[in-house]
């Protein structure tokens, strides 16, 4: 296993373990007003289940190029222009779910607020490891000189 291989797998981990927690708070927030249970706002609900969809995303898209990087790495599908592309537009999912709930929360206190404070959390370490994979995955394909269509593990 090339180092590469080894990083790219590692850091699409941690963002699957980030992702799976907002996951798992933002599905119990909506989880709760789906069953009744009143949201303080209608925003609040609407982020909540904003950043249900960009952890899911994220998640599966992880997932899937980390299995397919490694059975069919050489295809267009799985290139570094690939990665790049899928990654800053989920970047910019979780980013604007991220603000739009920390501008929702701050300095207010409502029911469930530590949960809301905990999917805030993790919506924010989310975004940070996006872009740390986005950064990798640029300068890989940046140093290979194969240009940004080619295999992110090398080759033609």
């Amino acid at each position: 296993m090339t180092l590469t291989t080894k990083t790219h797998t590692s850091i699409f981990s941690l963002i699957m373990l980030g992702s799976l927690g907002a996951i798992v708070t933002s599905g119990v927030l909506v989880g709760g007003y789906n069953s009744g249970e009143n949201p303080p706002t209608s925003s609040i609900s609407t982020r909540c289940r904003y950043l249900l969809f960009c952890g899911l995303l994220s998640f599966v898209l992880s997932l899937v190029y980390t299995i397919g990087l490694r059975i069919l790495s050489d295809q267009l599908i799985f290139s570094v222009i690939s990665h790049l592309i899928w990654l800053g537009v989920t970047i910019v999912l979780f980013v604007s779910g991220s603000a739009a709930l920390t501008s929702e929360i701050r300095g207010k206190h409502y029911d469930h607020q530590t949960r809301l404070e905990i999917l805030e959390g993790f919506a924010w370490v989310d975004s940070i490891l996006l872009f740390l994979a986005f950064l990798l995955i640029l300068g890989i394909g940046i140093g290979r000189r194969n240009g940004l269509t080619g295999s992110l593990l090398g080759g033609p």
